[in-house]
């Protein structure tokens, strides 16, 4: 039974909001004035815009916890541990490795959306959203969100000019 007919089963004059979404992550809605079988008027209004959320869940025995990676700023490799770091200051200790974490990121990933995502060496992931820095010779890294913080990281001069002349040649052409 389509939404139309379901509406049709209403007997009184009711005032009903509708969206209808499209592949884009944009919508139309319509108000359909319906009353009995018939839909008397509709008027399309303002289409509604949504975001998609990307978010990980990880699920041990003991706990469930659930990973805002549009608020990462990065994944550092703690042993057989991982460390998160969200760009506002929360900190988490995830009970999975790196190598985990990264293979859970590209799973939940769309695969038609780059993600912002990228290993730098065996023990780092970072999250390009808030890349705003790259100094080589000081081997450092620096992730912010435009505002009062940032963290520098530590990263080794090969690793580190090899993702600076990647960044560069996707800039250049």
């Amino acid at each position: 039974m389509s939404d139309r007919e379901k509406f049709w089963q209403l007997s009184n004059k009711l005032l009903i909001r509708v969206s209808f979404f499209d592949v884009q992550a944009t919508s139309k809605s319509f108000i359909y004035r319906i009353t009995g079988d018939n839909v008397i008027s509709y008027k399309e209004i303002e289409p509604i815009r949504f975001t998609i959320m990307y978010k990980l869940c990880l699920n041990s025995r003991d706990e469930l916890m659930i990973i805002d990676l549009e608020e990462v700023a990065y994944f550092q490799a703690n042993g057989n541990y991982t460390h998160l770091q969200y760009i506002k200051g929360e900190t988490h200790l995830l009970t999975v490795g790196l190598s985990k974490v990264e293979e859970y990121i590209r799973r939940s990933w769309p695969k038609d959306i780059a993600s912002p995502f990228v290993r730098l060496g065996r023990s780092l992931i970072i999250n390009q959203r808030f890349l705003s820095h790259i100094s080589v010779l000081r081997q450092k890294l620096t992730l912010s969100d435009r505002g009062s913080i940032s963290y520098a990281l530590t990263i080794s001069k090969p690793v580190l000019k090899a993702y600076k002349e990647s960044i560069n040649n996707g800039y250049i052409k």
